[in-house]
């Protein structure tokens, strides 16, 4: 960011954090591998910020990929990387930290190294570089490839096990960086992937289930984007994600699998996803407010954590150990001392407050927080709900604060397809709470739909279309003037510790064949719009979400092509086919590490059900193990 564009960046925000070092102070870079303008929009990000700061021998500024246009002036100037708060060079910080929330931004952490002139991979460093620690929702499901260019990594909640970390530094002062780095591996929820080597994907034995899908990719001609996706748990209001919603149908599960009782550690070998020790210690808002955002200059408040739901699809109910929810007066008591805060510095109070949540009508407190947030007179934006289950309580907050937008996320069309992801909702449930919601006031709806679900038919997007043309004659028949029905269709995309870890990704050819198709099947329907993301995205996303470190130089090509992953792939001669198609037969997978045996049990078992096959136990979840001095440990 060139100088005169970060004075002006500064200028907008409120709440920016400046600290003045006093030579003992751990000197952190809080890096988020996009955009100013998504970074400032991702709640982890702005928490973990505000976070760091409340020590007192920290001090923690951030620093963002560029925009293009400054992107190309800093590269001709061949000055390094600097923070936004006091232009510190990052290769100067103590550590570089880098909050990762999407697959998509792995290129552009490679790139943010090269311009800080940090060298891209571990093994490269020495002891005058920064440590490079990486966090963020991708640690929850699958870190390994991203695994060669950490130092180290936070496997699950940061807020307490990065001051653990910082802890570990302060002591290790003096110290050299290998003695350092083997002493915070015994950290919990530490993963240092230099000492520590996980078991790849591995082919072997029968296959666990099913047909597998046709998962070659074609070419297209779009390059894929730094697009940050869709995420249910940071987008409030019509902007809200899909949202894991539906159903539970696994209550047999635990009567059937899992041993009585919890488990409270990870087996040795592995490492356990960290959870903070009570979540009303560590509530989850926005530390700086500015109009440069997704959301303007809303707070963003994170009042649960989690779902209760089990959608296959979908990591959140799967990778947070448990449904955590804030107490209604604690996010209360965040927004008075937001307020209290900005009237202190002279500035102009709140206007809205965006409620963060994957399961917004699963709160349990929903009607108490909606009284206490109507007496602050604040609008209200909300993250994606169930439209079945939405109280009066918060339909009459959202429009007697001006919000005139809902979002559902019903993700198949059929009720059948619904069933086999865990989304068991019926249709008459979708048409009657959308048909209440519009006669309610609601003015437009934003539908999330997914195509290429495993088990799906063309059977099942028919239904789609038949169930988006009543919504839309509902919307005109109940709903305001001008309301418009607003689809977001895209591919599914296999994600790492769900129950459809191990499913095919369909081919492009097949996936551009049912868009297009439901796209000329209700181009004639009034009201309606239609879009999807960049399917080149998807694929990508696909390829990271499910693969290892062994994805490290298909990466570094992918940077040096400009983007250009298929280039890439060729080039470094990535078999693509290898993430894309069916994982049925894979007897251990990159990211088992960091499951347990209950984990992995269930997921298997989620699988087999939507497959309608006989539960059978699969070989246990891969071990890392540790290293000393290059020699496996014994």
């Amino acid at each position: 960011m060139i100088e005169q564009t970060k004075a002006q960046t500064l200028a907008r925000e409120r709440g920016t954090i400046y600290k003045k070092p006093d030579g003992k102070a751990v000197r952190i870079a809080l890096v988020y591998p996009n955009t100013y303008y998504l970074g400032m929009s991702n709640l982890g990000f702005q928490t973990i910020y505000r976070h760091l700061n409340e020590r007192v021998d920290v001090v923690c500024e951030r620093a963002f990929l560029p925009e293009p246009s400054d992107l190309e002036i800093l590269s001709r100037s061949r000055k390094p990387l600097v923070t936004l708060e006091t232009g510190l060079p990052l290769g100067s910080c103590d550590i570089v930290a880098f909050s990762v929330s999407f697959e998509n931004d792995y290129p552009n952490l490679i790139r943010i190294l090269e311009l800080a002139r940090i060298p891209v991979l571990s093994a490269n460093r020495t002891h005058y570089d920064p440590v490079v620690l990486i966090g963020g929702a991708i640690t929850y499901i699958n870190p390994e490839p991203l695994a060669e260019f950490a130092d180290a990594m936070i496997i699950g909640d940061g807020e307490e096990a990065a001051y653990a970390y910082i802890d570990r530094y302060i002591e290790d002062r003096g110290l050299g960086r290998e003695r350092h780095l083997a002493g915070a591996m015994a950290l919990a929820g530490m993963y240092v992937p230099s000492l520590q080597q996980t078991a790849p994907g591995d082919r072997e034995g029968p296959p666990a289930s099913g047909p597998a899908a046709d998962s070659g990719c074609e070419a297209e001609d779009a390059r894929p984007t730094a697009d940050a996706g869709p995420a249910a748990d940071t987008r409030p209001a019509a902007d809200a994600g899909p949202a894991a919603d539906s159903g539970c149908e696994t209550a047999a599960f635990d009567a059937e699998l899992a041993p009585a009782g919890r488990i409270a550690n990870a087996p040795a070998g592995r490492i356990a996803k960290q959870q903070v020790r009570d979540f009303e210690d560590y509530p989850a808002h926005s530390a700086v407010l500015t109009p440069d955002t997704e959301f303007g200059d809303m707070l963003l408040i994170e009042i649960s954590r989690g779902c209760p739901r089990r959608c296959r699809f979908c990591a959140v109910s799967y990778v947070y150990p448990k449904f955590r929810a804030l107490k209604p007066e604690t996010i209360l008591d965040v927004i008075r001392a937001k307020n209290a805060t900005l009237a202190r510095d002279g500035q102009e109070g709140l206007k809205a407050v965006g409620l963060v949540s994957s399961a917004m009508c699963d709160y349990p407190h929903l009607d108490e927080l909606c009284a206490g947030l109507e007496e602050t007179g604040l609008r209200v934006g909300v993250s994606s709900v169930r439209v079945d289950l939405v109280p009066d309580s918060l339909l009459r907050l959202m429009l007697k604060t001006g919000l005139r937008t809902m979002t559902i996320a019903p993700e198949a069309g059929s009720e059948r397809l619904r069933k086999a992801i865990n989304k068991p909702i019926s249709s008459e449930e979708i048409l009657t709470g959308a048909r209440r919601i519009l006669e309610k006031g609601i003015k437009h709806l934003k539908v999330y739909y997914m195509v290429g679900l495993p088990t799906e038919t063309d059977a099942d997007v028919e239904e789609l279309i038949d169930m988006t043309r009543q919504l839309a004659r509902l919307q005109r028949a109940c709903g305001e003037p001008g309301g418009r029905l607003r689809l977001s269709i895209n591919p599914f995309v296999p994600k790492a510790l769900t129950p459809f870890q191990w499913s095919p990704m369909a081919s492009p050819r097949e996936v551009k064949r049912k868009l297009n198709h439901i796209k000329k099947a209700l181009r004639g329907t009034p009201g309606v719009d239609v879009k999807h993301e960049s399917l080149k995205s998807a694929y990508f996303e696909a390829i990271l979400s499910r693969g290892g470190r062994e994805l490290s130089g298909f990466l570094m090509e992918t940077v040096r092509r400009d983007g250009d992953w298929k280039r890439a792939a060729a080039e470094t001669e990535t078999d693509i086919s290898r993430y894309l198609g069916d994982m049925a037969d894979m007897q251990s997978l990159p990211w088992d590490f960091i499951s347990t045996e209950k984990e992995h049990h269930r997921l298997q078992w989620e699988y087999r059900k939507t497959h309608n096959l006989p539960h059978r136990t699969r070989r246990p979840a891969a071990r890392v193990s540790r290293t000393d001095a290059g020699h496996p440990a014994v």
